[in-house]
C-alpha cells in the first residue's frame, strides 16, 4: 500500500505571536484604530487580526481589554479637547473639537454601553392596566 506524505498546511503560515498581539493591543490602548495599528509594514493586516480574534480566545480577551482601555482614553481626550477650545474664538476650531468630542462619545457609548451609553430610566408609580384587543374588532 502507498503511504502518502503528511499533508502540509495550505496558505501562508500565521504570523501570530504574543509579542505582535501585545503590540497591536498597546497601539489600540493609545487610542489608535485597528486600521492605524496595522499600517506599519511589520504589522499584519486588519483582516488578519480579525481572523486571529476569531481563532484565539486569549487574544480575543486581551483585545477586548485593550478596547475598554481605549474607551477610557477617549473619555480623557474629550476633557482635553473641550479644555483646549474653552477660550477659542475661531468657529472652525470649535467645530472641529465638537466633532472630535462627539465621535469619541459615540464610540464610548457603543464600546462600553453600560458605563457610557444612553440610559433610559422608566419608573412607574402606580397600576398598569392592559387591554387585549383581538383582531380589528372591539375590545373583548
Amino acid at each position: 500500500m502507498f503511504n502518502a506524505a503528511p499533508k502540509q498546511p495550505r496558505g501562508r503560515p500565521s504570523l501570530y505571536s504574543g509579542e505582535l498581539a501585545a503590540e497591536i493591543c498597546a497601539s489600540i490602548e493609545r487610542g489608535h484604530s485597528l486600521r492605524r495599528a496595522c499600517q506599519a509594514d511589520s504589522m499584519p493586516s486588519a483582516r488578519t487580526v480579525h481572523r486571529w480574534l476569531h481563532e484565539n480566545e486569549d487574544f480575543r480577551q486581551q483585545y477586548a481589554r485593550s478596547r475598554a482601555i481605549q474607551t477610557e482614553v477617549f473619555i480623557d481626550q474629550i476633557v482635553d479637547l473641550a479644555d483646549a477650545v474653552a477660550n477659542e474664538t475661531e468657529p472652525a476650531k470649535v467645530q472641529a473639537a465638537k466633532l472630535a468630542i462627539d465621535t469619541r462619545k459615540w464610540v464610548a457609548a457603543r464600546m462600553l454601553p453600560k458605563k457610557y451609553g444612553d440610559r433610559l430610566d422608566v419608573q412607574n408609580e402606580g397600576n398598569l392596566k392592559v387591554k387585549i384587543v383581538h383582531g380589528l374588532g372591539e375590545p373583548s
